[in-house]
């Protein structure tokens, strides 16, 4: 497996590389997911702080799962800076057809383009890596209509909501569930 995707100028200011995580990449995997979990932002995470034992479990089962060609995961940075993260995993047993698609990326990256191409790619390897994905889904918070806006131009189409599946900010809100049919 190549590790490198995807390297290029994503618009006139960015030029990123998107490749496979590796076991080096543990530091600032754990440094990226607490600053985007103390942002609060749209994600799982609201302020948790995990710790470097979680991470590295969390980052040797996401090796595994791509070795067994389970999952896809790919990083984006700019330069050697870790600013997005996508991954597809697939489900098990009667649903082994199933990947849950997921994205995060730095504040500072969004609106530029860059979620749009690392969420391309990730698709595009997990269409060719992954023999069993038949379809892709996610959840998404009814309040991110930036994503809903991509997840909509990138072929993905609700399927149902939970009301109130989400407290947010101290409010309920609904979780959005999507899904894209591979051919």
């Amino acid at each position: 497996m190549s590790m490198v995707v995807y390297q290029g100028s994503i618009n006139e200011n960015e030029d990123i590389t998107i490749r496979y995580p590796r076991s080096e990449d543990l530091p600032e995997l754990l440094e990226y997911i607490n600053k985007l979990s103390r942002e609060k932002t749209f994600t799982p995470f609201q302020g948790e702080e995990i710790t470097q034992e979680q991470e590295e479990k969390y980052l040797k089962n996401q090796l595994r799962n791509i070795e067994g060609k389970k999952s896809i995961m790919l990083l984006a940075f700019d330069k050697d800076k870790l600013i997005g993260n996508a991954g597809i995993h697939l489900k098990d047993g009667i649903e082994n057809h199933v990947g849950t698609f997921g994205i995060t990326l730095s504040i500072e990256y969004r609106n530029k383009g860059i979620g749009k191409k690392l969420a391309e790619t990730v698709i595009n390897e997990a269409i060719e890596k992954l023999p069993d994905l038949k379809i892709i889904n996610l959840w998404v918070f009814e309040k991110n209509t930036v994503a809903i806006s991509l997840y909509d131009k990138l072929g993905f189409r609700e399927y149902g909501r939970l009301h109130e599946g989400i407290l947010y900010n101290n409010e309920y809100i609904d979780r959005i569930e999507m899904a894209m049919y591979i051919k």
